[in-house]
């Protein structure tokens, strides 16, 4: 009878399981390893979390646009006088109603 590719796999897993021994006090190292892994890991996830943290602040610092602008820069263009002159104020108006154009 032939072999399926599964039997053929269970079968030389099995072999080597068979020669694997275990001692007593296999299982409180592999413990302890894993403590000693965590107990570093700690300071490695806060260090990556304050770089990640550094990098977001930095794209937003460089990518986003200025909302408000510099100190003495504005959006209208500066207002300048046609005539060297200063003008001088017109007399006030001497009539009492309306002005109505045309009339003298």
């Amino acid at each position: 009878m032939r072999m399926s590719p599964e039997d053929r796999l269970r079968a030389a897993l099995r072999a080597q399981v068979d020669e694997v021994e275990v001692t007593p006090d296999a299982l409180p190292r592999i413990r302890g390893r894993i403590q000693e892994r965590r107990r570093g890991g700690g300071w490695a996830v806060i260090a990556a979390g304050a770089a990640v943290a550094a990098v977001i602040a930095l794209a937003v610092v460089v990518f986003v646009p200025d909302r408000v602008p510099p100190h003495g820069v504005t959006d209208r263009p500066p207002v300048t006088s046609v005539t060297q002159e200063p003008v001088e104020p017109s007399a006030p108006a001497t009539t009492a109603g309306p002005v109505v154009p045309g009339s003298p």
